[in-house]
Order: C-alpha cells, then sequence, then structure tokens
C-alpha cells in the first residue's frame, strides 16, 4: 500500500524534474541570440536548390559590444550576385558565409543577412568618455558604458578642476559624441589646470 503512493510521488517528482530541465534549457538557449538571429543550423526555413528568392534582401550588421543593429547597402558589399531579384538560396548562403559571422533567416517575406560583430557600431566608435586614472583624467572610446578602450591619459588631476566637473566625470556621465566636442572640454579643462 505505502509502495503504490510513494511511486505516484516519485513519478509526479519525475516529471516536474523533466519539465524544470526542459523550460531552463529553452529559456537559456534563446539568451545568446536576439530573436531574429539564428545559427544556421537552427534555422527552420529549408534551402532547397531550386527555390527563388524574389522578394527584398535586408542586409544588417549587429554590433555584440554596444547592441546596436545597422543596415548595409549591398552596393557597398562585395557581393558576386548579378540579379539580387533572381537568386537562390545556395546563392545566398555562399555570399553570406556563416563562418564570416552571417546569418540568414527569412521573415515576413524579406531575406535577411544579419552579420555578428564583436566590436562598437560606428556611432558608438565616435563617441568619447572621461574617467579617472590614478588621478588624472583619461579618455576612453566609446560610450560610457564601454570601459575597455582607454584612449589616452591627460596630464589633468582630477583635483585641479571645478567640484561640477569632477562630479560629473566620477559618476559616468561626462561623454562627447565626437571628437571635437572632447577637444573642446579638455581646453576648458587645461584652463584650469593652468591657473591651478
Amino acid at each position: 500500500m505505502f509502495w503504490n503512493n510513494f511511486k505516484y510521488i516519485l513519478y509526479l517528482f519525475l516529471l516536474i524534474s523533466f519539465l524544470s530541465f526542459a523550460a531552463a534549457f529553452l529559456v537559456t538557449t534563446k539568451v545568446y541570440y536576439p530573436h531574429v538571429l539564428k545559427p544556421m543550423d537552427l534555422q527552420s526555413v529549408e534551402f532547397v536548390a531550386e527555390e527563388k528568392i524574389n522578394e527584398k534582401l535586408i542586409i544588417k550588421r549587429f554590433y555584440t559590444i554596444c547592441g546596436h543593429f545597422e543596415e548595409v547597402d549591398a552596393t557597398t558589399l562585395a557581393i558576386n550576385i548579378n540579379d539580387l531579384n533572381n537568386i537562390n538560396a545556395e546563392d545566398l548562403v555562399r555570399e553570406f558565409p556563416p563562418e564570416e559571422g552571417w546569418n540568414l533567416d527569412f521573415t515576413e517575406g524579406k531575406w535577411i543577412a544579419t552579420q555578428i560583430i564583436d566590436t562598437l557600431c560606428t556611432t558608438d566608435r565616435l563617441k568619447r568618455h572621461l574617467r579617472v586614472v590614478d588621478d588624472y583624467i583619461a579618455v576612453y572610446q566609446g560610450p560610457p558604458s564601454y570601459k575597455e578602450n582607454l584612449l589616452f591619459i591627460t596630464e589633468i588631476s582630477i583635483w585641479v578642476i571645478p567640484e561640477k566637473w569632477r562630479e560629473a566625470i566620477l559618476s559616468g556621465e561626462t561623454f562627447f559624441n565626437n571628437e571635437k566636442e572632447l577637444l573642446q572640454a579638455l581646453d576648458s579643462l587645461d584652463e584650469f589646470r593652468m591657473s591651478f
């Protein structure tokens, strides 16, 4: 009698364990790829050699460091396809090889070729922000959230500039959209250093 009740509890425990494992697996595998990016072996679209692609081809780049997408003009790439409106799936796989970070997806009647690149996007690559290194103001590439690419350390001590600037730099709020804005700010900060 005891074994019969225990058997059902054991079956229920095994079923819950299996469902938990399956749910965890499904959730964690989707974390690494945005919903439009799927590895070639996980794509649900079957490639048939005779299939012709008459829809629009969209080419994008996904920058993993900043998480931005950029659309790419097909004329700027060295695509060896004469007629983009009349190509087959094999041509797409040849022109956008997975070995070079390309993923192909067919969504809403359009082919989307997305290249995954481990850098900053074009816009964020031009941005600069200020941080402190050994009590001196340092210039980093990219937005304030990207702390990896130190460009140079200035001769301006964090302690000789006004408190408002110091607080902004220490809190990571000081960033510039381009080199010109950065140079203007550094020139102003250098004047404080010279007057100190």
